[in-house]
């Protein structure tokens, strides 16, 4: 009687997909709460740290939304990638047999 062994290739893929997607809708729901909320946490950071004698100036360039959007998303791509390689080193059969 042959033991029916799981496709591991096939595994491996389906967990690395269904991570990197995860992470991306993470990551672009992150950025869009993030630009909108931000902007109302640096007024209110800079609103409560200004003192008569000592007024910030409020105003945010549009590119800046930019850079932090492209440095969090840079950011979710290396995570993606490194990720990707350390599931590689995971014995699938191992955590299939696991309980934890």
């Amino acid at each position: 009687m042959k033991v029916r062994r799981p496709n591991l290739e096939a595994l491996y893929k389906e967990v690395d997909n269904y991570i990197n997607k995860e992470n991306i809708i993470f990551t672009i729901i992150g950025v869009v709460l993030g630009l909108v909320f931000g902007t109302f946490l640096t007024d209110g950071i800079i609103a409560s740290v200004e003192i008569d004698k000592l007024r910030f100036l409020k105003n945010i360039e549009p590119i800046s939304y930019v850079y932090s959007a492209a440095i969090t998303i840079l950011f979710s791509l290396i995570v993606n990638a490194i990720i990707h390689f350390i599931l590689k080193k995971i014995d699938m059969i191992e955590s299939l047999k696991s309980v934890e």
